[in-house]
């Protein structure tokens, strides 16, 4: 007699998935936005597109399998949300400015993060933020990563190349 498959609890169940990855949601808004409030806003508009995808088979599946998936989620969401500029409340910047200048400079290693993350935005484009982003803060493989920003693998190899060749200048004080 064979035993019936146990079935994965959350295999279509939209509550659980988000109660185990809302904090991802989180932590992909702040990447973008840096400001608290802000990022709670496009984590939810996120989770609603994703609730709103969960009824079609295929686009559960990627978002199940893929962080990557739903990291291009949370910044189509956050650049939906950059549109509207009646969105974006007074004191919140809804893109990262190109003003120079470091945001903190007083020497804690927070605040070095914070001004090494300045810099990386300052001199990437798109998609080789996506790139460091999925890489070292997502701990992706080049495969996966390539998977996800639907390019071939071997054009992540060059732009990772590129991207190091850029940031090296930079921090090799």
């Amino acid at each position: 007699m064979t035993r019936p498959r146990r079935r994965d609890p959350d295999s279509d169940d939209f509550e659980s998935w988000f109660r185990h990855h809302a904090s991802l949601l989180y932590q992909y808004a702040y990447w973008f936005c840096r400001e608290g409030p802000l990022a709670e806003d496009v984590a939810a508009d996120a989770a609603l597109n994703i609730y709103k995808a969960w009824s079609n088979d295929q686009q559960r599946i990627l978002i199940r399998a893929h962080r990557g998936y739903v990291y291009r989620i949370v910044k189509h969401a956050y650049l939906d949300f950059a549109k509207v500029p009646s969105r974006v409340g007074e004191g919140e910047c809804a893109l990262a400015d190109d003003a120079g200048g470091s945001v903190l400079s007083s020497g804690t290693t927070t605040d070095l993060a914070i001004d090494t993350r300045e810099v990386i935005r300052r001199h990437l484009d798109t998609e080789e933020l996506d790139i460091v982003f999925l890489r070292y803060y997502q701990d992706l493989s080049f495969k996966e990563i390539a998977r996800c920003l639907g390019i071939p693998q071997r054009q992540v190899y060059r732009a990772h190349d590129r991207i190091k060749q850029k940031l090296r200048p930079l921090f090799s004080e």
